[in-house]
């Protein structure tokens, strides 16, 4: 899809605040009210909205270890990758997972109420057949966070 620039003001309004009505994106984007919301709804339609979430404070539900890992799987093979990728869609512990290039095969966030949970997790995911090796460094403090695309 192409996207001209009340696209993008609309994206980025969207992003800011997806509650937004259709006079306040009107006001942002320079479109009528109902001119920004069909826009909207073709943008959700194409795939480029891919879905519009709450973003939840972690340490308000009692998510206050976060810790990014590294994994190293053995082998290169198709399956092996797939298994792990499995297992991972099915691990709530786990916030985001990028498949990524260079010495380790994954990197993982995750989040846990304690290092009980997290060993929990680790014993469950980390020790499966097929890995290699990994990392898992605690964060000490969230810097930056940030569900927005840049759009130019």
């Amino acid at each position: 899809m192409e996207l001209d620039d009340f696209d993008r003001r609309l994206l980025d309004a969207l992003q800011q605040d997806s509650r937004r009505t259709g006079e306040q994106l009107a006001a942002l984007v320079g479109l009528s009210p109902a001119a920004c919301l069909r826009r909207a709804q073709k943008l959700r339609e194409a795939g480029v909205i891919e879905r519009e979430i709450a973003v939840v404070s972690p340490k308000a539900i009692g998510r206050r270890l976060m810790m990014v890992l590294t994994v190293t799987l053995e082998g290169e093979q198709q399956h092996v990758f797939e298994d792990f990728e499995r297992q991972v869609r099915r691990a709530p512990e786990v916030t985001a997972c990028y498949h990524v290039t260079g010495a380790t095969d994954y990197v993982l966030v995750i989040a846990t109420a304690d290092m009980e949970e997290y060993q929990d997790f680790a014993k469950r995911l980390m020790f499966g057949k097929h890995m290699k090796r990994f990392e898992a460094m605690v964060v000490i403090d969230r810097v930056k966070f940030d569900t927005t695309q840049p759009i130019d």
